[in-house]
């Protein structure tokens, strides 16, 4: 869909004119979609941003900003016909569609080889890591606790040196001989989970973050303005650390991490203290961020969420004892695998079950803790599973099949599986 500027820039004139706010709204969605200049969507960004805060009517000074901003979109647009050349906005609208239908190739971000990290005392080593990022990917990280997650990622952001293997930031550091962490560091957020308490006012955090960046001046308001937009936190500028909840916490940790604009995002458990609504509300949000076509960004994210991270994610480490059992694409986990597991729950005993599930082709079954897992041989489905229960008149209040998930790989090192 093209605009016609001719027409519909005396429609927003005379809206402007006649009902102030609804007109600044319409003027501020139609030049963030349609605007060929990035500075002209920039601004549109703010005045939303600016209208979403504001219980009063526009002021003079909002409305002379419209008026210019509408002069601007109306030049711009008229500029783009005379030309002949396609839109900012049809560009964009062509150049996602092909995104979607087909793989683009993306710039690896961070990669390592047989990383391995020992220590003098005690018997936990990690050991053989390979893998690799690239912009526009998120990578979970999963496995039980305790099996090297948190040493991995300190290795990555540099708190940590290797013991064994080698690691390499070619989106960052292009020029590889050794790595320059004054220049890797700069690049890298890394969120922990416990996040450290903020003082003072919450957009002070943000402007003093990108100003150590060196963010400064009008850019400094720009970035600020719009990672708050982006992330939705307008509402809770003005609170305190202590009254946001979990989830607006982590939202702002996020803000803070992200308005320097890194180019890797590290993320240590992040769901562990939130509900599920925040939960999806977080993940919907690193979604978006790393599919952002304004600052291409790679995630590393671990988690005991395991379903949860998998929705998420493009690829999954999984990590057993410090190795690692598994590192690739989502989709392709248990492509290969020799067995099927499934989970189920409800008001059973161990013993019913086993009696259920007796014969050759039903292997093992345990309680994690938080349900039953059943390992078969990988000819049983879940149709045949769930016939089973039927006929042992079982009350089942919950079942899946985990068997191409990688908490069937967690699973699968769990005692007496």
């Amino acid at each position: 869909m093209s605009l016609d500027i001719q027409e519909l820039g005396p429609v927003l004139r005379e809206e402007l004119r006649r009902d102030a706010t609804q007109g600044m709204a319409r003027l501020a969605a139609t030049a963030s979609k349609y605007a060929n200049n990035r500075k002209i969507a920039y601004d549109a960004v703010l005045l939303s941003r600016a209208l979403s805060i504001s219980g009063n009517p526009p002021s003079s000074e909002q409305m002379s900003q419209s008026i210019a901003l509408l002069d601007a979109l109306i030049a711009d647009q008229a500029t783009a016909a005379s030309s002949g050349a396609e839109t900012h906005h049809t560009i964009a609208e062509s150049t996602r569609s092909r995104t979607l239908a087909v793989p683009v190739p993306k710039g690896i971000v961070f990669e390592c080889e047989n990383l391995g990290k020992s220590y003098g005392r005690g018997n936990f080593r990690l050991e053989k890591i390979s893998i690799d990022i690239r912009y526009g990917e998120i990578a979970g990280i999963v496995g039980r606790n305790g099996n090297g997650k948190t040493t991995l990622f300190r290795l990555v952001v540099g708190e940590l040196r290797p013991t064994a293997g080698s690691l390499r930031f070619p989106g960052i550091q292009p020029d590889y001989r050794s790595i320059q962490w004054s220049r890797v560091r700069p690049q890298i957020a890394y969120l922990q989970q416990e996040l450290p308490v903020w003082h003072g006012p919450l957009k002070s955090n943000l402007h003093y973050e990108a100003a150590i960046h060196g963010i400064l001046g009008p850019e400094n308001e720009h970035e600020v303005e719009y990672i708050v937009e982006r992330l939705g936190l307008g509402d809770h500028l003005q609170r305190r650390w202590h009254e946001l909840s979990g989830g607006y916490k982590l939202r702002f940790a996020l803000a803070r991490a992200l308005v320097w604009k890194p180019k890797l995002l590290v993320l240590d458990e992040p769901l562990a203290n939130l509900d599920f609504v925040a939960q999806q509300v977080v993940l919907n949000d690193l979604r978006h961020l790393a599919d952002s076509l304004r600052y291409p960004l790679a995630v590393l994210v671990s988690s005991q969420h395991l379903h949860e991270i998998e929705e998420v994610s493009d690829k999954l480490l999984v990590l057993s004892s410090g190795r690692m059992r598994y590192f690739g694409p989502v989709q392709d986990i248990g492509e290969h695998r020799d067995v099927n597991r499934f989970e189920l729950a409800g008001n059973i005993e161990i013993h019913d079950l086993q009696a259920a599930f007796s014969g050759s082709e039903y292997h093992s079954i345990y309680y994690s803790g938080i349900a039953f897992v059943l390992t078969t041989s990988i000819s049983v489905t879940p149709q045949t599973v769930f016939q089973r229960l039927i006929e042992a008149k079982l009350p089942i209040d919950y079942f899946r099949d985990i068997s191409r998930s990688a908490k069937s790989l967690v699973e699968s090192d769990a005692p007496g599986n």
